[in-house]
């Protein structure tokens, strides 16, 4: 089942649950894991393994997949948790199920705090061809602005275990107020806990490189989401094209990426809605996420680490603003370069990276193909690869 992000693929169905709902506002139910063998019969004990549990005549209806978490919005003054609270997908029991996806958790309060735990994690796919279950939404408002010290709640949303392809992480979102002068710090987190990479389209490919099947995965339409199992897609659902973000963490095997046309009013500009992402303060991560950002997207990373710190891929027709530092330097990443890419004028590769420039990418205001960059530094272990696509050539000013 998917939610927070779409469901993984089972043995049996090659299409997953999809994501959907509000990272801001989550008052959805998960939604039930897919249908497994014999869905709709009715069987006299357990099917699966032909037992009857003592003292019980139950009937069980075979096939159904993992229940779809709760709901749970709470609104207080103060909020102290030492306890644990759970919108968790149900685990698939029956060949081929799906497991559900995780649910959602709203909470609002003045102060914030505790020991606890918060988890709306996606339910197991069953261990015979079941896809996995996405995580769920969690959002969290207060009035700390940034200073959460004593809130050391665990808090767990990632994607269920699956056969085939596990479920994508959910998304969780934290807002802190400044009660005097009403500014906000918002936090974007995005962690799959390191359940196993999404698969490619096709399967035989192995772990997923872009959306998309063939020709379609450098354009970045996203046209086929229902293949794109494992994925967290972002659907903000408001009024406004531009999202304003303080951090945002990718990491734990995450793929995340934005849902094209996901905001209330949305204008249509070439096919696809348009959408630009602030990141003001950091954007973080442990080097195993990896972003997404698609046409018609522009994503604005004003600060960062030393060392950029997300696989990222940049599909044609998006933009990509790279942080205000002087130099970029990238060890152990992926920087796939199809679009737009901004705001950048030394480039450092160290060990286990590689940047990979394409002739239908470009550096701002110039044609496709062009890149312009004032020092540029290869070490040890680094990789820089450029592609053509058809006949159009490649050209660097360095």
């Amino acid at each position: 089942g998917g939610y927070g992000g779409n469901g993984g693929r089972g043995l049996v169905q090659p299409l997953v649950g999809q994501s959907y709902g509000s990272v801001y506002q989550p008052t959805l139910y998960g939604s039930n894991g897919g249908h497994g063998q014999n869905y709709g019969q009715l069987h006299f004990g357990d099917y699966v393994f032909s037992t009857v549990p003592r003292g019980a005549n139950l009937v069980y209806l075979a096939g159904e997949g993992g229940r779809g978490g709760g709901v749970l919005r709470m609104t207080t003054r103060h909020f102290t948790l030492d306890g644990f609270i759970s919108a968790r997908g149900g685990n698939a029991t029956r060949y081929f199920a799906g497991g559900g996806s995780g649910g959602s958790i709203y909470i609002q309060a003045v102060n914030i705090e505790g020991y606890g735990k918060i988890s709306a994690d996606g339910g197991a796919g069953q261990f015979i061809g079941g896809g996995g279950g996405s995580g769920g939404r969690i959002a969290l408002y207060h009035e700390q602005f940034s200073d959460m010290r004593d809130f050391n709640v665990t808090i767990s949303n990632h994607g269920g275990w699956g056969f085939i392809e596990s479920g994508a992480a959910g998304t969780v979102y934290s807002e802190g107020h400044n009660g005097t002068d009403g500014r906000k710090h918002r936090i974007l987190t995005v962690n799959n806990n390191f359940i196993d990479y999404p698969r490619a389209a096709n399967l035989a490919d192995g772990e997923l490189y872009t959306i998309g099947v063939g020709n379609m995965s450098q354009n970045g339409n996203y046209s086929d989401r229902l293949l794109a199992g494992g994925v967290t897609f972002l659907h903000f659902n408001t009024t406004s094209t531009v999202q304003t973000l303080e951090e945002v963490v990718i990491k734990g095997k995450a793929h995340v990426a934005i849902a094209n046309g996901n905001f209330i009013g949305a204008r249509e500009g070439a096919g696809l809605f348009e959408h630009y992402v602030n990141i003001t303060t950091m954007f973080s991560g442990d080097r195993t996420g990896y972003l997404h950002i698609g046409a018609n997207q522009t994503m604005d990373i004003r600060y960062s680490d030393i060392y950029f710190p997300i696989n990222t891929l940049l599909y044609q027709g998006g933009r990509l603003l790279m942080p205000m530092n002087e130099r970029t330097n990238l060890r152990g990443v992926i920087l796939d370069i199809n679009g737009t890419l901004d705001r950048i004028w030394e480039v450092g590769l160290e060990e286990f990276c590689n940047m990979r420039v394409t002739s239908i990418g470009n550096s701002q205001g110039l044609p496709p193909g062009f890149y312009n960059w004032v020092n540029f530094t290869v070490k040890a272990a680094g990789l820089f690869e450029i592609a053509t696509v058809g006949s159009q050539q490649v050209t660097l000013d360095i």
